[in-house]
């Protein structure tokens, strides 16, 4: 918003707060549920959801979709991640049952781009991409996987993990191998 002073910025959240900080550059702040009330009537250019949709059911993720499509102005764009199930590492340390039951949905690039692929949906996919938070706080994730996984396998593959993500290289080759933790996902109105 400071940067470009001429744009209208939104934050919504569940229960979002008055935000002070926000507030002094400009961003108006809403509580919203975004999976059943409207998030607006081609209101936007663009909506992110950074983490966020596979937090949901899949009913709510598909009313979530055509809320978004209803708020944005034709051409507007939709930006989200989501954990990329795709992806061995992901798969491989059972991301999802490390952080029960906070994801209920799994989802890949694969999975999202035929979803997205269907124009009935109403967006044109611009671009898929990967991401790899996971590796650039890996210490983090894994060492709270190790501390909580329910077996001793799982624990000695977080430490394996944990080891090997010590050399930046092999981080590197991760993400050169298409192996993130995230999935990037650009959509445009149609």
């Amino acid at each position: 918003k400071m940067a470009h002073p001429e744009w209208s910025v939104v934050h919504s959240d569940f229960e979002a707060r008055r935000e002070p900080k926000l507030e002094e550059i400009g961003v108006e702040t809403r509580s919203l549920n975004f999976v059943t009330e409207p998030i607006g009537n081609e209101e936007f250019d663009l909506v992110t959801a950074f983490e966020v949709i596979e937090h949901v059911s899949y009913p709510a993720f598909i009313e979530t979709v055509e809320n978004v499509r209803k708020a944005l102005r034709p051409g507007g764009y939709f930006l989200f991640t989501t954990p990329d199930f795709d992806s061995p590492l992901v798969r491989c340390f059972d991301f999802y049952n490390a952080y029960a039951p906070h994801h209920l949905l799994l989802f890949g690039g694969e999975w999202l781009s035929k979803f997205f692929g269907d124009t009935s949906r109403g967006f044109d996919i611009v671009k898929v991409a990967t991401a790899a938070d996971l590796l650039d706080d890996y210490e983090s994730y894994f060492g709270y996987y190790r501390s909580t996984a329910p077996t001793f396998q799982q624990q000695a593959s977080a430490d394996l993990l944990l080891r090997l993500l010590k050399n930046p290289d092999n981080r590197d080759l991760l993400i050169e191998q298409k192996c993130g933790s995230e999935i990037i996902m650009l959509l445009r109105k149609m």
